[in-house]
């Protein structure tokens, strides 16, 4: 398993990318939601991967990839309160940062 980070990660990659063009071109239900599952299970393989090889440590990089994940999911369920659709776009957009944030950090190895 830990031999495959890379392939976890690009095809984690692949799949988010295509849940995303399919998200645009007005693809929805099934055809969203199903590459978005694999893409999110490749990239939860590869972080596990990872861990066990010893490659990843609980630093700067994974605390913001977690807080932004839970922005994220908070503001996947607060896009359905209609009072609360403004703060939710707020939310997406710093959640998004704080990912690709811990992306350069887990890249520059911090």
């Amino acid at each position: 398993m830990a031999r495959h980070r890379r392939i976890y990660l690009l095809l984690g990659i692949l799949f988010l990318v295509t849940a995303i063009i399919l998200r645009v071109s007005g693809m929805h239900g099934l055809y969203f939601y199903l590459p978005l599952a694999v893409g999110v299970g490749f990239k939860i393989l590869f972080v596990t991967a990872s861990f066990r090889v010893g490659k990843m440590k609980m630093g700067m990089a994974m605390y913001l990839l977690l807080f932004g994940l839970t922005l994220f999911f908070t503001a996947l369920y607060l896009k359905h309160q209609l009072l609360l659709l403004p703060f939710a776009e707020y939310l997406f957009y710093i959640a998004i940062a704080c990912k690709t944030l811990s992306v350069v950090l887990f890249i520059k190895g911090k």
